[in-house]
C-alpha cells in the first residue's frame, strides 16, 4: 500500500430482477471466498422474479460443525431464527433466503474488515455478519364491492389488485386470514406484555402453540418463510433460549396502507428522471411522439 492507502472490503449491493437467484448465489458465495466480499442480493418478488433476496457473506460456504445442537441455548433476536442470511449448509429451500414472493425489510450489522478473519476467531469480535431485524411487510387489503375500481378501470386491471379475494371474503362472511392472525396477535400481545411486565420472559410463556399459530398463518398467508421460521424457532426454544417480552418474534413486522388505483392514478409512485422529465415539460408532443 501506498501513503495514505488503506486496504477496503467493500459491500457489493445487487438489485435484480431475475428467475437465476442461484446465479447470484455462486457469485456471491465466490465474491466472499476470493476476497472476503458481503454482498446484498436484492430481488424483485413479483412474477416472473422469484424473489429469495438475502445477504451472502460470513459462512456462506461450508462450515464444520454448522448443525449446532437444537438444545444449546441461542440468543439471538429470534430464538435462533436467522431469516434473509444465506448459508449453503442450511438444508431448507432456499439456504436461508427470503420467500419467493416475500416481501421484506432486512437490516443486518457488517464488518467487512472482519469478513475473513481467521479460526479460532478472537473472542473480542462479535460475527462480522449478523441479522438486527427481519421485518416482513403486510399490505392492507382493499375491500370493494363495486365491479370497477375507482377510476374507472374493471377490476384486475392493476397489478396484485386484491379485488377478487376480497370478494370471496366477503361472500364467506369472514375477513382475510392475515387480518385474523393480526386480530389473535393483538391478544397474544396484551397477556404477554403484562406478563412481561412482571419480569418474565419468554421462557414462563406457559401458551406458546397461541404465538406459533398465529405467525405461521400470517406467514402462510404472506408466502413469508421468514415468519414461518420465526414461528417454529419460538415453539421450540422459548424455554431454552429466552427473550424479554414482548419477544422481537411477535412485534417486527411493517403495514402499509395501500390503494392501488390511488396510487398509480397519482404521482407519488413516478420515478423522476431529470433529463427525461425536463424534456417531457418541455416538448410535450416530442415526447409523447417517442412513448
Amino acid at each position: 500500500h501506498g501513503v495514505g492507502k488503506y486496504g477496503r472490503t467493500p459491500i457489493l449491493l445487487v438489485p435484480a430482477y431475475t428467475t437465476r437467484t442461484v446465479d447470484y448465489y455462486v457469485t456471491g458465495q465466490s465474491g466472499y471466498l476470493a476476497t472476503g466480499l458481503t454482498t446484498v442480493f436484492c430481488n424483485a418478488a413479483s412474477q416472473p422474479a422469484r424473489g429469495e433476496s438475502c445477504f451472502i457473506g460470513t459462512d456462506c460456504w461450508e462450515r464444520e460443525g454448522a448443525q449446532k445442537d437444537v438444545f444449546l441455548p441461542d440468543y439471538s433476536l429470534y430464538h435462533g431464527a436467522i431469516p434473509g442470511i444465506y448459508h449453503q449448509y442450511d438444508t431448507r429451500k432456499g439456504h436461508g433466503a427470503l420467500g419467493q414472493s416475500e416481501q421484506a425489510l432486512l437490516i443486518c450489522d457488517i464488518n467487512p474488515a472482519a469478513s475473513t478473519v481467521g479460526k479460532p476467531r478472537p473472542e473480542s469480535l462479535m460475527q462480522p455478519l449478523t441479522l438486527v431485524a427481519h421485518l416482513p411487510v403486510i399490505e392492507s387489503c382493499k375491500y370493494k364491492k363495486q365491479t370497477r375500481a375507482e377510476d374507472g378501470q374493471p377490476c384486475g386491471f392493476y397489478e396484485r389488485c386484491r379485488c377478487s379475494r376480497s370478494v370471496v371474503c366477503e361472500k364467506k362472511g369472514s375477513k382475510d386470514p392475515a387480518i385474523r392472525a393480526l386480530l389473535q396477535m393483538e391478544k397474544l400481545l396484551e397477556r404477554l406484555d403484562e406478563l412481561g411486565g412482571r419480569g418474565g420472559t419468554s421462557a414462563y410463556d406457559e401458551k406458546p402453540d397461541e404465538l406459533y399459530d398465529a405467525l405461521s398463518r400470517l406467514g402462510a398467508e404472506l408466502s413469508s418463510s421468514g415468519l414461518q421460521e420465526r414461528a417454529n424457532c419460538y415453539a421450540r426454544a422459548h424455554r431454552h433460549s429466552p427473550q424479554s417480552l414482548p419477544p422481537a418474534t411477535l412485534l417486527d413486522w411493517l403495514w402499509i396502507d395501500v390503494d392501488y388505483p390511488k396510487s398509480i392514478v397519482t404521482d407519488d409512485w413516478n420515478l423522476d428522471v431529470p433529463s427525461f422529465s425536463e424534456t417531457e415539460r418541455s416538448f410535450p408532443d416530442v415526447s409523447r411522439s417517442i412513448g
